[in-house]
This record gives structure tokens, sequence and C-alpha cells, in this order.
């Protein structure tokens, strides 16, 4: 007989059955959970770390731009004062000259924002220059207000300038360079004169921008118009080429008046618009302010080029288009700036072919010592070139001034306004002549030669000693 209260041995199990486990299946519940486990805080602190790295790159780049801006700001006072030091050494220091209150650029300053370069459309030892797309506006310039009666600011929706300047160095020297052309353009406002639109100070390396002209350097515009070419850009009068002469030296009698030496004048500095009806004269960069000068000129110390030790200077001198007493003393005046206009005459009525062709620098400094000069132009007309070789004077005293020179271009355009060129004879040369106006006596070999040069158009102006 059964006996409920009969106590269960250990196989007697109370409550509904279980099925017994594998030997596979025991702990596996607790891997799982532990592996979740795991990967959820490995994620956590993946994640702790990646947003600690981020925060940190984020401080980093913070902190540096902000550098950046600290040292673009500390290097662009540095070139201010630096530029108010030089001028004031210029003009002398505590004199309230006008050039030297104008110092500021306060009225043309921009954001660089406003400005977007387009293409490089040339470059040298002081910088590149590109054409750019101004936008947005500026304001006008003291002497704009008062001439014309307007107010302060202006509107340009657009407006393409040339933009110049120096990446590769961005020493203060060279910055305060590129502001102290800026500065005379600023100061100099002529019809004929390539004029300042607006500059960039707030970062290092500066913006200078000026008015772009659409035909390009006067050299190359000439080039392309030789009466010679099949197809040339435009078809020139003597009269047109007059004119260009004539609109370089009003820019230079006014250069004259304000004490102002150019110290380049070449084709290559003097640019022209499209259809070319005006020309300007540009690139300030050698320019000196003479205006406190007693003897009225330059001496070039730290590029002096003596008969006894010629290639001591340590840059590029255009000796083609220098003055004896330029290449001699390294002294320069407006009377060096006339000799250098007449190589530009001669320039504009050769259609830019290189002065002296090919000879070297000591070649062409070996011709000027010895008295002879640059030949007349097939097309050049005798009055012209009589112009020229009065430019040529080696007594600098002897040499006219710009406010003449401008008097007889004048003149000698309204008498030269229905002459054609003669495309036949344009590749021929006429006798040189010395200082004096008698003609040179050369050999038919050395003839030959300055013809044989003078078809190298390509050669390299810039020579140095």
């Amino acid at each position: 007989m059964y006996n409920k209260s009969q106590t269960c041995t250990g196989e007697c199990v109370s409550g509904p059955a279980t099925p017994p486990r594998s030997e596979g299946d025991s702990g596996s519940g607790g891997d799982v959970t532990g592996s979740l486990l795991i990967a959820t805080v490995v994620g956590a602190i993946g994640g702790v770390i990646v947003v600690s790295l981020s925060a940190v790159v984020v401080v980093r780049a913070r902190k540096s731009s902000s550098h950046e801006r600290n040292l673009h700001l500390e290097m662009r006072n540095v070139v201010l004062e630096y530029l108010l030091t030089e001028l004031q050494r210029r003009y002398g220091a505590g004199r309230h000259d006008a050039r030297l209150a104008r110092v500021d650029f306060a009225s043309c300053d921009i954001p660089k924002s406003q400005i977007t370069r387009i293409r490089k459309i040339g470059a040298g030892e002081s910088g590149e220059v590109w054409l750019g797309r101004l936008e947005g506006r500026l304001l006008r310039r003291p002497h704009e207000q008062q001439q014309q009666q307007q107010p302060a600011f202006q509107m340009r929706q657009q407006q393409f300038v040339a933009v110049k300047f120096n990446e590769r160095n961005t020493e203060a020297a060279m910055q305060v360079r590129m502001l102290l052309e800026a500065h005379l353009l600023h100061v100099l406002p002529h019809e004929h004169i390539i004029q300042l639109v607006a500059v960039v100070t707030s970062e290092i390396p500066v913006l200078v921008c000026t008015e772009y002209m659409a035909g390009g350097d006067l050299k190359t515009f000439l080039r392309a118009c030789r009466p010679t070419l099949p197809s040339p850009r435009l078809v020139f009068t003597a009269a047109d080429l007059s004119r260009m002469g004539c609109q370089t030296a009003a820019a230079l009698s006014f250069l004259e008046q304000q004490k102002v030496i150019h110290r380049d004048v070449a084709a290559r500095n003097v640019f022209v618009n499209e259809d070319a009806s005006t020309v300007k004269l540009g690139d300030f960069g050698a320019a000196r302010d003479v205006v406190n000068s007693t003897q009225a000129c330059y001496i070039a110390t730290n590029a002096a080029v003596g008969p006894g030790s010629p290639g001591s200077s340590s840059h590029r001198l255009p000796i083609a288009w220098m003055a004896p007493e330029a290449i001699l003393e390294s002294r320069y005046s407006h009377a060096s700036d006339v000799w250098s206009f007449g190589v530009f005459l001669w320039e504009v009525s050769s259609f830019a072919r290189t002065p002296f062709g090919a000879l070297g620098p000591r070649e062409i400094v070996d011709e000027i010592a010895g008295g002879r000069h640059l030949q007349q132009p097939a097309q050049c007309s005798d009055a012209m070139f009589s112009l020229m070789l009065e430019c040529w004077q080696i007594d600098p005293s002897r040499r006219p001034s710009f406010s003449q020179l401008y008097t007889r271009l004048t003149e000698g355009a309204r008498v030269s306004e229905s002459e054609s060129l003669d495309q036949s004879e344009w590749l021929g040369n006429r006798h040189s002549h010395n200082p004096d106006g008698s003609p040179e006596m050369q050999n038919p070999s050395r003839a030959t030669t300055f013809l044989t040069l003078a078809a190298r158009e390509d050669e390299e102006e810039g020579t140095a000693l």
C-alpha cells in the first residue's frame, strides 16, 4: 500500500519535470551577455576616445588659426610701421607733407574677400601680376570727392583690376616695397599714369590692385601690330605712334613737376587699352621721390656700377635703356629718365625692336661710352630721330625737359596726322648719327651686323652687368 508520507529519494522531484541539459548548453547564456557587455564597454570607450581626439583637433585648429591670424596681424603692423618710418625718412621726420599724410590707405584698403584672382598675366623680380575681379563698394579718394563732388562711397558691381603681390618673399622689406609703389600711385593721380584702385593690408602678402589695361604692355602690343605681319593686330599711322609718345611724355612731365624719378621708362612698362587710343605709364617699383632732395637726383648706393667694377650690381639692370651716368655712377635724375624716354621713342618707332639687338651688356656700355647709339628706324621721321638724339646727349644738362618734349611731340603729331607707314621699308635702317647730329662713320660689316642683330627680337632685355 502506497504511503503518501513516504520520503522521496534523490530521484524524486517535486513540481513539473525539467528536461536535462546537454553538456554543450551549459553557460551559453552567460557568454552572450558577457560579450554584449564587453562590446558596449569597448564601444563607449572608443566613442569617448574619438570625441576626445576630435575635441583636441578642433581646439588645436582653432589655436593654430588664431595663432596664424595673430602672426598676420603682427606682420601687418610691422609692415605698416616700417612703411611709415621709410616715408618719414624720405620726406623728413616731423614734416606734415601732403604725401605723408595720405599714407594710411584708409580710402582704398579693402577685405581680401572682395578680390577674385582669375589668371596670371605677368611676373618679375618684385612678384606676380594677376588679372582679378573686384566686387563691392570702394571709398572714393579725397581728391575724387573734391573734384567730382560725389559721395564718399561708390558702388561697383564688378571691376577688373591688375593684382600685384609677392608670395615668395613675405619679409617686411619686400612687402613695404610693394606698399611704397602703391603709395606713389596713390598720390600721383594723372590720366596717363596707372591708377591705384585698392590695397589689401589685412593679410600677408599684401595685395596692390591697379586699373587693368586690356591691351597689355605696349612692347608686346606693338610687336603684334608690326606692318610686316600677315595680319597685324592694328594698323598704325605715324600720328598714332607720335600720340603714344606724347601721352607718355605728358605722364613723365607730371612726374617731373612732382619731383618723382621713374628710373625704368620703357615700352614694357607702358600699358595700352584695347584699341590703343590711350597709353599709361606704370610699374613704379623702381621710382624714387626726390621732393626733399637739393640736387633733384637719386644715387642708388646698393646698385653702384662703376667703370672699374662692372658687375657689382646684385640685381638685373635694363642697361640698354640707362643713361651713362646711371650706368657708371648709379646717379638717377629727370635727365636720366629723358635718356630712357629717347630709347622708348625708338622702341615705338621700330615697333618694339630690341635696343642694340643681341649685344651683351658690356658691349652696350662700350657703345654708349664710345659716343655711339641706336640707329634711326626705317619709318622714323628725321624730326622724331632728332628728338631722340637730343635725349641721348652725354651731358645731362643739355637734354630737353619733359615739358619741352611734350610740346614738340604734340606739334609733331599734328604734322604727321596724314602719314602712313610703308611696310616694304620697315626692316631697313637709315644712317646713324653722332650726338652732334653728324653722320656716324662705320664700316659696312658693322652696319650689316646691326641689321642682323635687329631681327633677333626675343633677346632678354633686363640684362645685368
